[in-house]
C-alpha cells in the first residue's frame, strides 16, 4: 500500500511566503527618444551679396561731407561700373569719384573724365579671399616703392593699411573676397585729419561690401 507524502505545516508556509515576497521581473527601460540632427544652414553658405552698381548704395555724399568736415551738399559723385579682370581674379568693380558738384561729369562721359576729384573709392570683388589679399599687397608694395609711408591701422575689427604719399592718402584693405581702396587728395583736409576721416568712411563702406 502506497503512503502519501505529507509536508510539515511550517515547511509549506515557508515556501508560500518565499513565492509571495520574490521581486517581479524588471521590464526593459524605454529607449531614449531620438534627438534631432537638423542643424541651421551656416551663413557662409548663403549666396554672396552682389556688388552695388551705384555709389549712393555704398557711400552717399552726405557721409562724405560729414567725414571731411564740409557743409552739406558740398560734394557730388560719379559712379563707374568696371569690368571683370580674370588675370588678377577680379570679378567686378565699382568706382566712385567724389568732387564738388560743378566738377562731376555726367554719367555718360568717357571713362577717366573726373576733374576735380577729391575722394575716390574703388570697391572690387575677387574670385576668393586669396586673390583679394594679393591685390592689396600689390597696391601697398607699389606705393611703398614710390616712397610713400605705410602704416597699419584698424577699421573696426579689420586691419587696413594707410599709405601717405606726396599727393594723396590711400586707405586700402581686404574684406573677405572684396577690396576697399579710398584715395584722398592731399590738401582736402588737414594732414592730421586725413587718416581718421578715411578710417571713418571705410567703416561705413565695409557694411555694404560683399564678403
Amino acid at each position: 500500500m502506497t503512503r502519501a507524502l505529507v509536508l510539515p505545516a511550517t515547511l509549506l508556509l515557508t515556501a508560500l511566503t518565499a513565492c509571495s515576497t520574490s521581486e517581479p521581473a524588471k521590464e526593459n527601460p524605454a529607449p531614449p527618444l531620438p534627438t534631432s540632427t537638423t542643424t541651421p544652414t551656416p551663413s557662409s553658405l548663403a549666396p554672396p551679396k552682389p556688388l552695388a552698381k551705384d555709389c549712393a548704395e555704398v557711400l552717399p555724399t552726405p557721409e562724405v561731407d560729414r567725414a571731411l568736415g564740409k557743409p552739406p551738399a558740398s560734394t557730388g559723385v560719379r559712379s563707374i561700373v568696371g569690368v571683370p579682370e580674370p588675370k588678377i581674379g577680379r570679378t567686378g568693380r565699382l568706382g566712385c569719384y567724389y568732387a564738388p558738384p560743378s566738377d562731376v561729369p555726367p554719367r555718360d562721359a568717357p571713362p577717366g573724365q573726373t576733374p576735380g576729384t577729391q575722394l575716390e573709392l574703388g570697391l572690387a570683388t575677387y574670385a576668393d579671399e586669396a586673390a583679394a589679399q594679393k591685390r592689396v599687397r600689390a597696391t601697398v608694395e607699389t606705393e611703398r616703392a614710390k616712397g610713400a609711408a605705410v602704416n597699419d591701422v584698424q577699421v573696426g575689427s579689420d586691419k587696413a593699411v594707410l599709405i601717405v604719399g606726396e599727393k594723396q592718402r590711400v586707405l586700402v584693405f581686404a574684406l573677405g573676397r572684396s577690396t576697399i581702396a579710398l584715395t584722398l587728395a592731399a590738401g582736402v583736409v588737414a594732414d592730421d585729419r586725413a587718416g581718421p576721416a578715411l578710417t571713418e568712411l571705410a567703416a561705413k563702406i565695409a557694411s555694404a561690401a560683399p564678403r
